[in-house]
C-alpha cells in the first residue's frame, strides 16, 4: 500500500495537484470511514472530514452518484447556490491548498461507484491529461482491489466429491470434454475503458509516455 501510495503522488504532483483520495462512494447518508482504498490527504484534514462527517456536506459528493466521466469540482459548483456547511468545506478545503480539484468516477463490475478526487489551487490541463488521468485512475482502483483481495482470509478449499459411476469413463468411446473456448478456464477480462476493466503497467506506462511523463513515476 505504501509503494501504491508513493506512485500514485508522484503522479499526481506531475499533473499539479498536491493531494488526492481513492474512495469508495457511500450511498446517501452513509459514513465514509470504511470506504477509503488510499488517502493522499495530509492527517489533519482526513481527521478532520472524518470526524465532521463531511462527506454529508460536500457539494461536490452528490454528482459522484450518476457521473459517468472526469469533472472538476468548480464544474460541480457552478450555479449553484451553497447552503452554509457545504461552504464550510470548501473554504476549509481551499484553506490548505485544495480550492478545485478533478473527480475521476470509477464503476466496478459490480456496479459499485469509486472516485479518484485529485486537488490543488486550480486545475489546468488538457483533455489528453483529463484522459491519461482516467487510465491512471483506473490502475490505482484495480490495484488496490487486487491488495484488498490478497489481504482478505481465505477460505478453506472444500475435499473435490468423488466421482459418481455415471460419470466415470466407459470406455474407447467416451472422450475427454473440451477445454473452454481460447483454453481458459475463466472469463476472459474486460476490454480497457469498460466500466471495472483493468489496466496494467504497460497501459499506464503508455498513457504517460503521451504527455511525456516517462520515468517520472
Amino acid at each position: 500500500v505504501e509503494s501504491m501510495l508513493r506512485r500514485l503522488k508522484a503522479v499526481v504532483a506531475d499533473f499539479g495537484f498536491q493531494s488526492f483520495v481513492l474512495t469508495g462512494v457511500p450511498d446517501p447518508g452513509r459514513r465514509i470511514d470504511g470506504y477509503i482504498m488510499l488517502s493522499g490527504w495530509t492527517d489533519a484534514w482526513l481527521e478532520r472530514y472524518l470526524s465532521q462527517d463531511y462527506v454529508k456536506s460536500d457539494p461536490v459528493v452528490p454528482r459522484l452518484y450518476n457521473a459517468t466521466t472526469p469533472f472538476r469540482w468548480s464544474e460541480a459548483l457552478e450555479g449553484r447556490k451553497l447552503e452554509a456547511p457545504a461552504l464550510q468545506v470548501m473554504d476549509e478545503a481551499a484553506s490548505i491548498g485544495m480550492a478545485d480539484g478533478l473527480c475521476v468516477p470509477l464503476l466496478d463490475l459490480d456496479g459499485r461507484r469509486s472516485v479518484l478526487s485529485m486537488a490543488g489551487d486550480r486545475v489546468d490541463l488538457s483533455p489528453t491529461e483529463e484522459g491519461v488521468l482516467h487510465l491512471v485512475a483506473m490502475y490505482a482502483q484495480a490495484r488496490m482491489h487486487e491488495i484488498i483481495d490478497a489481504e482478505r482470509p481465505k477460505p478453506s478449499p472444500e475435499p473435490d466429491p468423488m466421482p459418481s459411476a455415471a460419470a466415470a469413463p466407459t470406455g474407447a468411446g467416451s472422450s475427454s470434454p473440451s477445454p473452454p473456448t481460447g483454453g481458459r478456464d475463466y472469463p476472459v477480462p474486460p476490454v480497457a475503458g469498460t466500466p471495472g476493466a483493468p489496466v496494467g503497467d504497460a497501459d499506464l506506462k503508455a498513457a504517460l509516455e503521451a504527455v511525456g511523463l516517462t520515468g517520472r513515476r
